[in-house]
């Protein structure tokens, strides 16, 4: 039986994976819950295309990062 997909993430294989395995899966760990924002962010004017691509890139560009910490003293 052929899996039925929003016609949008037809472009390629990390569009299908993403819309198969993470798309509309409620996350509750704050660290992928930071890591979609930054997507969301980040592709104002691409296309989602180019940020499925980038994405090793983004999560090693922000491994380190810590929001919870930045600005409390």
């Amino acid at each position: 039986m052929k899996k039925i997909r929003c016609p949008y993430f037809e472009l390629n294989d990390l569009e299908r994976a993403y819309h198969d395995k993470e798309w509309g899966t409620p996350c509750r760990n704050d660290r992928r819950l930071f890591e979609y924002l930054m997507y969301e962010v980040l592709q104002c004017g691409l296309s989602w295309d180019t940020i499925i691509q980038k994405r090793a890139a983004f999560r090693i560009a922000f491994e380190r990062f810590d929001g919870r910490s930045q600005g409390r003293r």
